[in-house]
């Protein structure tokens, strides 16, 4: 009966070591479960946060590009005209001919390569009387270049074109 007493002691012994491991596995899985639950929150709240800081470096980005593509065309050459004056001779004895003088200003950074001023000179009828091409060269960034030409024509020159055109 002794070791009856000690047997059945022993099976208490060890359902009450059951019950407990019992119960800490079921307070251990509901805290795993809790801080799943938890960490998820907080991992699902700094992907919002990534997904936010994204889209502000793409804006940024495109602002960046935007402002490189304004920068790159201000230094771009820039071609002006500068004080452009147009003298009419039209003789009754004797060639016909425009005076043309002025200068050409480059206000960007960047040299214009090759810089021509071409002219057209039109009768009342639209018919072209006359062209040329002034050959300026290279302008330098924040540089002049003068011309002078007389430019010859036949008729009456009843108005004109020009274009300033560079490589």
């Amino acid at each position: 009966m002794l070791r009856d007493l000690k047997m059945s002691e022993k099976k208490v012994v060890g359902r009450n070591v059951a019950i407990a491991l019992g119960i800490i596995c079921i307070v251990l899985a509901v805290g795993l479960v809790g801080a799943i639950a938890n960490y998820t929150s907080i991992i699902s709240g700094k992907d919002d946060t990534i997904t936010y800081y994204e889209s502000q470096i793409a804006t940024l980005n495109s602002q960046i590009n935007s402002l490189q593509f304004e920068l790159d065309s201000l230094k771009a050459a820039q071609l002006h005209e500068v004080n452009f004056n147009w003298e009419w001779n039209e003789p009754l004895i004797g060639s016909h001919y425009v005076h043309v003088s002025g200068a050409v200003f480059n206000s960007g950074t960047y040299t214009a390569r090759n810089v021509r001023i071409n002219i057209w000179l039109y009768d009342s009828n639209h018919v072209l009387i006359g062209s040329d091409t002034i050959n300026l060269g290279d302008i330098s960034g924040k540089t002049y270049t003068n011309f002078v030409r007389d430019i010859y024509y036949s008729g009456h020159c009843a108005y004109y074109r020009w274009e300033i055109t560079h490589d």
